[in-house]
């Protein structure tokens, strides 16, 4: 009896096959998983899971019919069974609050090693049994082989010196890309937060606090100050709605007045509008607007980005309560708002760039008689704020007061990995979501 045939039954076949089901459905799975091809037992659900994982590093949505695609100019797709295996798999319930994707690995996972283990033991008995070896050389032979499953199922492996030494060289002499940090122009915002560095800036606040406004200025200074390319995920407005607040914020002329010119082609500002219109043409900016953006849809964009400038200047997130669940908890508990903001980290960690993140405030607890916010208000506060380089409250006193002249927005910086909490005082034009500097306190 064969290793595999010891540990092959329906229970691993259906995991497997879950599995596939839920990296079609939600392909951030792939990401976050630690399993690789050779862990599942079945040929063609190696095909399959090698497929998926060979679109997404080319930065390819790894969805139904692009891996039916894939498989077909491989001549894989009849090995595989053909569509109709695909049809079983996607018949599937694709519900994580279910059956958790995590119980899956751990169970494919658990047979691979029994597996390799299984084999080994084969392996060792042979080498006891063979005359030839010495019981030194027999020792020595299963420690290697004993050594080699150690090796190939730990996360992080210790390298041997001349591993760590070119490792090391390598390290020293690419050095990363520049800039590696960025000023914001405003000299009280730098010293706050230490500059715009790499990771992840929690912007945060209620309805109306300016979010999207600090969000639209941040792209706007990476592109236009530093000439950066930058990445903007909007699930919450189509790429229109963010358009015309990008023209106001070139032109000069309100969003309203913008959005009127559909119904008034007459109107004025015409020409300012074609000009920022051109701005708009030259400017490093890709939004993506998907109702629905998965961290693999937003890390393949990214990868285009990088193929195309070597680099990418930045990231924003308008905002983190609109993505797209990736745990089988609640969408807005504080295990799942940690989780996102963990892979955003990671992607801001491996891609070497800022990525700044809209969040909303829990309304129910705004009951300051200032109305200002506070870090415990975020929805799944402790998660969110372990795992954020910077966390950001918003705070504009004159939409409480209710004075049309106060344009004042405050940042109240409640953690700043690289720099000083405190509170900062800027002009804002709510309009044109441009901020023109520093007020004094």
């Amino acid at each position: 009896m064969t290793p595999q045939s010891l540990t092959l039954d329906n229970l691993l076949i259906e995991a497997e096959e879950q599995l596939l089901s839920f990296c079609l459905f939600n392909p951030d799975i792939l990401v976050q998983t630690s399993i690789c091809t050779e862990d599942l037992s079945i040929k063609h659900h190696r095909l399959i899971f090698g497929a998926m994982r060979k679109l997404w590093e080319q930065g390819t949505l790894p969805s139904f019919i692009p891996v039916i695609d894939y498989l077909t100019s491989k001549n894989q797709l009849q090995e595989v069974g053909g569509r109709e295996a695909f049809a079983r798999i996607m018949a599937l319930p694709a519900d994580l609050s279910i059956t958790p994707w995590q119980d899956l690995e751990a169970l494919i996972k658990k047979r691979a090693l029994q597996r390799k283990l299984q084999e080994v033991g084969q392996k060792i008995q042979a080498i006891a049994h063979d005359p030839i070896n010495t019981s030194a050389e027999a020792l020595d032979k299963c420690q290697q082989l004993m050594l080699g499953i150690q090796n190939n199922t730990s996360d992080y492996k210790t390298l041997d010196p001349s591993a760590y030494s070119l490792e090391l060289y390598d390290y020293l002499t690419n050095p990363p890309r520049q800039p590696l940090q960025f000023g914001s122009d405003y000299w009280d915002l730098d010293k706050h937060l230490g500059g715009i560095t790499d990771g992840v800036t929690i912007v945060a606040g209620d309805t109306s606090m300016g979010k999207s406004h600090v969000l639209l200025w941040f792209s706007s200074l990476l592109m236009k100050r530093h000439k950066v390319p930058v990445l903007y995920v909007t699930p919450e407005m189509s790429r229109q709605q963010i358009g015309i607040r990008m023209l106001a914020h070139l032109s000069g002329v309100d969003s309203r007045s913008i959005a009127a010119l559909r119904r008034d082609p007459n109107g004025p500002h015409w020409e300012k509008i074609a000009q920022a219109t051109g701005e708009i043409a030259e400017l490093p900016w890709y939004v993506n607007d998907h109702e629905s953006p998965s961290f693999t849809l937003i890390e393949a964009d990214i990868r285009k980005i990088v193929s195309r400038y070597g680099y990418i200047g930045g990231v924003v997130v308008d905002y983190l309560q609109q993505l797209p669940p990736v745990t089988g908890y609640q969408a807005d508990s504080p295990q799942e708002l940690g989780r996102r903001v963990q892979l955003l980290h990671n992607l801001a960690r491996k891609y070497s760039c800022p990525i700044w993140v809209g969040c909303q405030i829990n309304r129910s607890t705004v009951g300051t008689a200032d109305k200002r916010p506070s870090k415990n208000m975020l929805r799944g506060s402790g998660e969110i704020a372990e795992k954020a380089e910077n966390v950001l409250l918003l705070y504009r006193p004159g939409y409480h007061s209710k004075d049309p002249y106060d344009d004042t927005l405050e940042i109240i910086v409640e953690k700043a990995r690289n720099g000083l909490t405190g509170t900062i005082k800027l002009t804002c034009d709510f309009r044109t979501s441009y901020i023109f500097g520093t007020k004094e306190l």
